[in-house]
């Protein structure tokens, strides 16, 4: 028994995460708090979050998680649930290739802070790619331009 405690623990502890826990409260978690991160190659910010703990909410800090290939971190997030609120816990994402990640975030409606999960998006997938191939395009034509440029003033020397 002690053994089969010991092999749920390491395995809890070895990378899967938090262990999921289903949380429900009827307390609304305070605003989150606003901080400005850094990109960190090879690391993906995880943000601080609000957590429960029995009696009050507690103030977790963000913190780096080392990349996962071919995945993508979702943010553990609090949603309203009819007259409480429950804790949804973040996770790796498998990244896809025909959409762009958005990040989950708070957003003001009405005047309170409303949750938006984050989600796959195609068409922002398309924009950002049609976007990327006009870049490309008017690039490339700059560099024809300089190049013709080019020829040009070599005949008149």
């Amino acid at each position: 028994m002690k053994r089969l405690a010991i092999i749920i623990a390491a395995t809890l502890a070895l990378g899967t995460g938090v262990a999921a826990a289903d949380v429900f409260v009827r307390v609304a978690p305070p605003q989150p708090r606003e901080h400005t991160v850094h990109q960190r190659a090879g690391f993906v910010w995880v943000t601080g979050n609000w957590q429960w703990n029995g009696r009050q909410h507690v103030w977790v800090p963000g913190h780096w998680e080392r990349e996962r290939a071919g995945h993508v971190w979702v943010d553990g997030a609090w949603y309203q649930d009819g007259n409480g609120w429950r804790w949804r816990d973040g996770r790796w994402d498998r990244r896809r290739d025909d959409a762009v990640w958005v990040a989950g975030h708070w957003d003001r409606r009405g005047g309170r802070l409303v949750w938006v999960d984050g989600r796959w998006d195609r068409d922002r997938f398309d924009r950002d790619r049609r976007d990327r191939d006009r870049r490309d395009r008017a690039h490339d034509h700059r560099r024809d331009d300089r190049r013709d440029r080019d020829r040009r003033g070599r005949g008149r020397r």
